[in-house]
């Protein structure tokens, strides 16, 4: 039998998927692991124990760095100068909410090497 991970980070999938029991034909092919976020998390507050076995419940904790480091690719893709009316429109609104010194060194370090 095949392994299959199943990653549920927000209430709506949950409902959609695993309250419908849309992983049926799945789960009976295969060996499934639901993984979801930790308790209290903000995006997921719904209980999977009262639609899935415990033993196929996984909880991973949120990386605080790696969520860190793709908050600032974010902001390194915004701040690359460019000519799209959009992008600096964004580019405007996300030099009000960094600040003008943070500004300066994401469009620093965006530029081509």
């Amino acid at each position: 039998m095949k392994k299959i991970s199943i990653f549920i980070d927000h209430d709506i999938i949950f409902r959609n998927f695993i309250v419908s029991n849309g992983f049926k034909d799945v789960e009976a092919n295969s060996l499934v692991q639901f993984v979801f976020p930790e308790e209290n998390n903000v995006r997921f507050n719904s209980d999977p124990k009262y639609y899935i076995d415990k033993k196929k419940i996984v909880r991973l904790k949120e990386s605080s760095i790696r969520k860190k480091y793709w908050r600032y690719l974010l902001y390194l893709s915004v701040m690359r100068p460019s000519f799209d009316k959009r992008l600096s429109n964004l580019r405007k609104f996300r030099i009000f909410t960094l600040g003008k010194k943070a500004a300066i060194i994401f469009t620093f370090l965006s530029l081509p090497a």
